[in-house]
C-alpha cells in the first residue's frame, strides 16, 4: 500500500474503492454507490473537528465569530470568515466549547488516552490494490504493527447501542477492511466512542470473534460484487443471503 498525507477532499474523490463505498454495496447495492455523492453534513463537520482536536491538535479548525446573520453586516462577515479560511473546519462557538470539553474527556479516559499518545501516524491514506482492484483506506490512527483506532461520534455510547450501530451502519466491515489491507490482526482494531451530546461520554471497544467473522465476511462478499461489477459491468443489486439458481432472491 501506497502510504500519502493528503485531504479529506482529494481522498474521497479518488475512483478506487474504500470502506465507504463497500459499506453502501453491503447495506444497500451498487447502483447506490455509483450514483452516491458525497456531501458534508453538519454531524459530519463536526465530528471532523473532534477527529482534528483530538488526533490534529485542532490546527484545521477555525471557530466562527459570533454574528448578526439578520444584517448585512453579518452575512458579510461571515463570507469573508469562509472564504479567509478555505481548507479548514468550521464550526460554531457553542460547538468549540463541545469540543474542548470532548478532549478533556478522552484524555480523561485511561485506555483511549494511552490509545491515542501511542499512535506513530494519524490521518494517512493508503492507496493500493487487493486482488487487482484498486482500494484506498484512510484510518484514523495507527500504532506501526500493533493497532488502528477508529474515532466514532454517536448520540449514545453505552455498550448495547454502539454494538447495535456496528452493525447498522457497518463499522465491523470497514475494521476488518483496514486491518486486511493493512496485515494488522483485527482483535486489535479498537473503536473510540465519544457522545455528541453533554456530558460527552467516552468508551473505548474492541470486535468479538463472532463480529470479526461477520465483517470478515461482509467487506468480501461488497468486495466480490465491486470487483464482478469492474470484470463484466453486471450489477448485482441487493445482497441477499439466500437466491435461486436463476439469480433471483429467495425472501
Amino acid at each position: 500500500m501506497k502510504k500519502i498525507k493528503d485531504s479529506n477532499e482529494q481522498y474521497h474523490s479518488h475512483k478506487s474503492i474504500s470502506a465507504s463505498g463497500l459499506k453502501t454495496i453491503f447495506k444497500k447495492s451498487i447502483y447506490h454507490h455509483l450514483n452516491s455523492i458525497f456531501k458534508m453534513t453538519d454531524a459530519m463537520n463536526f465530528g471532523s473537528a473532534v477527529h482534528s482536536a483530538i488526533l490534529e491538535g485542532g490546527d484545521e479548525i477555525a471557530v466562527m465569530p459570533k454574528v448578526n446573520l439578520r444584517t448585512n453586516d453579518g452575512k458579510k462577515i461571515k463570507d469573508n470568515f469562509i472564504y479567509g479560511n478555505k481548507g479548514k473546519i468550521i464550526i460554531k462557538h457553542e460547538e468549540k466549547e463541545a469540543i474542548d470539553k470532548i478532549k478533556r474527556n478522552v484524555y480523561n479516559h485511561k485506555l483511549a488516552k494511552n490509545l491515542i499518545q501511542r499512535l506513530t501516524e494519524t490521518e494517512v491514506s493508503y492507496y493500493g490494490k487487493i486482488d487487482k482492484i484498486p482500494v484506498r483506506i484512510r484510518p484514523d490512527g495507527i500504532k506501526e504493527k500493533e493497532y488502528i483506532i477508529d474515532i466514532k461520534t454517536t448520540s449514545d455510547a453505552s455498550p448495547k447501542f454502539f454494538k447495535s450501530q456496528i452493525y447498522n451502519y457497518a463499522y465491523h466491515l470497514q475494521a476488518c477492511f483496514y486491518s486486511e489491507a493493512l496485515g494488522y490482526d483485527p482483535a486489535q482494531f479498537r473503536f473510540i466512542t465519544i457522545e455528541n451530546k453533554y456530558p460527552y461520554t467516552v468508551e473505548v471497544y474492541a470486535m468479538s470473534e463472532d463480529m470479526i467473522e461477520y465483517g470478515k465476511d461482509a467487506w468480501r462478499i461488497a468486495f466480490e460484487c465491486w470487483k464482478e461489477y469492474l470484470q463484466t459491468s453486471n450489477i448485482s443489486s441487493y445482497w441477499w443471503e439466500n437466491f435461486n439458481n436463476d439469480g433471483s432472491l429467495v425472501l
